[in-house]
Formats: C-alpha cells, sequence, structure tokens
C-alpha cells in the first residue's frame, strides 16, 4: 500500500523541493544553526557553503554565483540588512531569506521593505526553509528572465 504523501497540517506536501544544480550560501554567526541550515538545503539537493562572518560572505559572492542567501539579521559586527545590500550590488537577482530568533511582528515586515524575499523566525522546519528557498529561488529566476522554480518540484526519496 502506498503512503498518503500529503500533509495537510502544515498545506506542504511531503514531496519536497529538489534544489539540484542550484547554489546557497548560509551566513550565521552560530556556528550550529549555520550548520543546521546548510544541511536542511543540502538534503533538498542544493550545493551550500557556510560561513559565520558577513565580510566573508560578501568575499564568496563577488567569486560564485549564488542562487539564495540565508542570513542571520542580527550579527556581530553587521546585519542582515546591511548584508543583504552588499549583496544586491554585488548581484541584485541573488534570492535572500533573512533568519532571526527576534520575535518582534515588524522586523518580517521591514525585512520584506528592505527586499528580502523570504523570512524565518528561528527555530524552523525543514518544510518552512524549503518554502522561503523556493521563494527566493523564484526571485533570482525572474530576475535573470527565467521561469519560475516551479519545474524544480519533484518527489525526493525519503
Amino acid at each position: 500500500m502506498q503512503k498518503d504523501k500529503s500533509n495537510t497540517t502544515s498545506g506542504v506536501p511531503d514531496e519536497q523541493v529538489a534544489l539540484n544544480g542550484f547554489h546557497c550560501l548560509v551566513v550565521d554567526d552560530d556556528e550550529v544553526i549555520a550548520n543546521a541550515v546548510s544541511s536542511m538545503l543540502r538534503r533538498a539537493g542544493a550545493s551550500v557553503q557556510t560561513t559565520n562572518s558577513p565580510a566573508a560572505a560578501t568575499d564568496i559572492c563577488r567569486e560564485a554565483s549564488i542562487d539564495v542567501l540565508f542570513t542571520d539579521l542580527v550579527m556581530d559586527g553587521t546585519d542582515g540588512l546591511e548584508l543583504m545590500d552588499k549583496i544586491r550590488n554585488i548581484d541584485n537577482s541573488v534570492g535572500i531569506v533573512l533568519m532571526t530568533s527576534h520575535a518582534a511582528p515588524e522586523i518580517a515586515s521591514n525585512a520584506s521593505k528592505h527586499g528580502a524575499n523570504g523570512f524565518l523566525r528561528k527555530p524552523f522546519k525543514y518544510e518552512a526553509c524549503l518554502q522561503q528557498a523556493v521563494k527566493a529561488l523564484n526571485h533570482r529566476r525572474e530576475k535573470l528572465g527565467l521561469d519560475i522554480a516551479e519545474d524544480v518540484l519533484v518527489q525526493l526519496p525519503l
């Protein structure tokens, strides 16, 4: 008997998004969080680089083509909004997801107004991470004149 793959509680099917061929950069000064997010993205098939340094993140974006950036909002030396501006100056097509553990409701609104394509409140689940990755990836694909990422939806083996 085949298992029903729909997950009605989260509204997200258990069929996951294949991020094969896409390159993500995760920036968080908390190494545990950075590694957890990287693992989620790798599980979905993405190529992932991780750094805890916003300065290193800008260098990486200058040297490599990044599809989606996941960045913490609050870090030592700079914040995610500043980093987002620097990355957009390097490549304005990069999809950006801001992550934070701060609960103020205006943070998500401010992030969106500032140009973030996605927002995650820590802690978050795998499905939420993938939803935001696809949302940010759609931004990149639209900026590059490509079809939206709906064509990357496939069922991955569990």
